[in-house]
């Protein structure tokens, strides 16, 4: 969505579920702790996202999904408008 590069706004550019939570959580104002676990098998454990991830997922923000019997997040996949609205609904409950 921002290029970091050029400082250029790119608004129609897809946008990960990893990169969502990130953003939500920044606008929201809340700071997820660090984390280094996560149930999601397709989190990168060391990775940036998966504080954002795991403390969605801890506040019932976020679910993931059973591929061959793995819990996966999917965290590189677009995240659709439906998930998006889905997970901003989810939050605003939380508050």
């Amino acid at each position: 969505m921002i290029d970091k590069s050029n400082s250029t706004f790119r608004p129609h550019q897809p946008v990960t579920r990893a990169e969502a939570l990130k953003m939500i959580f920044q606008i929201s104002g809340v700071v997820p702790k660090e984390a280094y676990i996560t149930r999601f098998e397709d989190v990168d454990q060391s990775g940036w996202e998966v504080k954002y991830i795991q403390k969605a997922n801890n506040m019932c923000v976020v679910d993931g999904y059973t591929i061959d019997g793995k819990v996966m997040f999917q965290p590189y996949k677009n995240m659709t408008r439906a998930e998006v609205s889905k997970v901003i609904a989810n939050a605003l409950q939380m508050k």
